[in-house]
């Protein structure tokens, strides 16, 4: 099993959910069996306009043991480096809207971090929700979100996770990251994760489903990752709809409190 035969089904799915939701619209860097230059795939972001940065990938080792999900933001120490860098260029064309006054390297060095330092911060949020939602599809890696210095999460003006599916080399998690039924659950969960983060920051903009709303259950859904979506408790929902216990039919339509 191939890993872009994999992860790009799922980014496709997730591209019709986003594109699905008032105020969202999904940019896929690429959408055939072409490869694109990871320094590309942020640049095409760029161009785009896009407010945030969804890399998908599916994990793997030597060996097939571990499995799960795993959500990575930038390290503090390479998000420096990238600053350095930055500074270091003749411009900074690399970050979008930037209007500082080249010529006082003391500005420059200011806001540069400033930016670093609040896409960080978002980056982190974002990789916070995904994660979350991931767990409510199959087992994470780590409990936490982790860093490191991927290419791609280089970007200090725009908020960017990398997620691993899960880990391709595990047989197991292989199957299932083959089934059409697993990518659509796995592509939902990211959809999920995306809207809450993204109906807080852009709250004019995005909106979360809430009051007076209704969910049509689908399968592998459960009243807790349902409850999560729509930041609400399973109490809440059990009352709202009257329900006894936590089971729920799939095609039945939940009303969301």
């Amino acid at each position: 099993t191939y890993e872009k035969n994999v992860v790009l089904p799922v980014a496709r799915k997730l591209a019709a959910l986003i594109d699905a939701e008032p105020g969202m619209r999904a940019i896929l860097t690429r959408d055939d069996d072409v490869y694109v230059g990871l320094s590309a795939r942020r640049e095409r972001a760029r161009a785009a306009g896009a407010d945030l940065f969804v890399s998908v990938h599916a994990d793997a080792v030597p060996h097939g043991g571990p499995r799960g999900s795993s959500v990575y933001t930038l390290s503090r120490q390479r998000a420096l480096q990238e600053q350095n860098r930055l500074l270091g260029n003749a411009d900074v064309d690399d970050l979008r809207g930037f209007s500082g006054d080249l010529q006082d390297r003391d500005l420059t060095n200011v806001l540069l971090d400033l930016s670093r330092g609040a896409t960080l911060e978002f980056s982190n949020d974002l990789a916070g929700e995904l994660l979350q939602a991931l767990s409510s599809v199959g087992p994470v890696h780590k409990s936490q979100v982790e860093r490191a210095g991927f290419a791609v999460l280089r970007s200090l003006d725009m908020p960017s996770v990398l997620v691993e599916l899960a880990f391709i080399s595990n047989p197991q998690e292989e199957r299932r990251l083959r089934e059409d039924s697993h990518q659509q659950r796995l592509a939902e969960s990211l959809r999920d994760g995306i809207v809450r983060y993204a109906s807080r920051m852009y709250p004019g903009v995005v909106r979360q489903a809430g009051t007076g709303t209704e969910h049509r259950v689908r399968s592998g859904e459960t009243l807790s990752s349902i409850a999560r979506r729509y930041s609400v408790s399973v109490a809440e929902l059990r009352g709202a709809n009257r329900l006894a216990g936590d089971r729920i039919r799939v095609g039945a339509m939940l009303r969301i409190p």
